[in-house]
C-alpha cells in the first residue's frame, strides 16, 4: 500500500472509553460519551476480499502517517460511522513513505448506515 495513493478526505477520530463510576462508585470503562482524538494524517480504504478481491462491506484499512497511538481495543470513527480495531495494530518503515501505522477496522454491528 502506498500511503500518497489514500488521500485523507475525513476527518478521522480515535475513540476510547471514559472512566466512570457505576452504581456503587467504582470505576468502569464506558463507551456512552468516549474521549475523541483527532488522527492526523489518516486515511481509510477499503478492504477487499484476497480469496476473490472484491471489496468487503463491512472492513476497512486504517493507515496513519507516523507511530500513531493506536491500539487494538479502540474504535475508530470516520464520517460519523464507527469501526472497530481489529487486532493490534502495526509500524512499518520503507524508503518511499516513511514509518506509517496501519489496522484492519470491522464495522460495529448494528451501526450501519443505509
Amino acid at each position: 500500500m502506498i500511503l500518497s495513493a489514500v488521500t485523507p478526505r475525513a476527518v478521522i477520530y480515535r475513540l476510547r472509553p471514559t472512566v466512570t463510576p457505576d452504581s456503587l462508585g467504582d470505576p468502569v470503562e464506558s463507551w456512552a460519551q468516549p474521549q475523541r482524538d483527532r488522527l492526523r494524517g489518516a486515511a481509510v480504504q477499503a478492504a477487499s476480499s484476497e480469496e476473490s478481491g472484491q471489496l468487503l462491506e463491512d472492513e476497512r484499512r486504517l493507515f496513519v502517517a507516523g507511530r500513531a497511538d493506536v491500539k487494538s481495543d479502540d474504535r475508530i470513527e470516520v464520517d460519523g460511522e464507527t469501526w472497530r480495531v481489529d487486532g493490534n495494530p502495526v509500524v512499518s518503515q520503507g524508503l518511499a513513505v516513511g514509518t506509517v501505522t496501519a489496522a484492519k477496522l470491522t464495522r460495529l454491528a448494528g451501526r450501519k448506515e443505509s
